[in-house]
C-alpha cells in the first residue's frame, strides 16, 4: 500500500505542485480504472467462452430497461408558476398546460 501524505507535507509543496500532483493521480486513477475494467471484461469473455456461452448469453441485458418497461422521460415543459410541475409531451395534457393554452398562451412558453 502506497504511503500516506501528511497535511505538513502537503504545506511544503506550492499551490501548482499540490495541482499537478492532483492531475497526475487523477489521471493514474482514471487509467487503473480503465484497465481493471477491460481485465474483468476479458475474464468474463474467457469464463463464458469455457462454457460455450458468450457474455450477453449469460448476462442477457442486465442494465437494460426490460422490453416494454416504462421509461421516465426528461421534462420537456414546466409550470412557470410551480416549477416542480412538469411535462414530458407525451399523453394527456397536464391542467396547467390546458389553462396555459386556453389563456392564450404557447407551449413555447412553457419549454423547460
Amino acid at each position: 500500500m502506497p504511503a500516506k501524505y501528511t497535511l505538513e507535507e502537503f504545506k511544503k509543496l506550492s499551490l501548482p505542485e499540490i495541482d499537478a500532483v492532483i492531475e497526475a493521480a487523477t489521471e493514474a486513477k482514471r487509467v487503473i480504472h480503465e484497465e481493471t475494467q477491460k481485465a474483468l471484461r476479458d475474464q468474463f469473455v474467457k469464463l463464458a467462452a469455457e462454457q460455450g456461452y458468450t457474455v450477453d448469453q449469460v448476462l442477457g441485458n442486465m442494465g437494460q430497461p426490460a422490453p416494454g418497461a416504462k421509461v421516465k422521460l426528461p421534462p420537456k415543459f414546466r409550470n412557470p408558476a410551480d416549477s416542480s410541475q412538469t411535462w414530458a409531451g407525451r399523453g394527456m395534457k397536464p391542467r396547467w398546460v390546458k389553462e396555459h393554452l386556453e389563456a392564450g398562451g404557447s407551449l413555447d412558453e412553457l419549454k423547460a
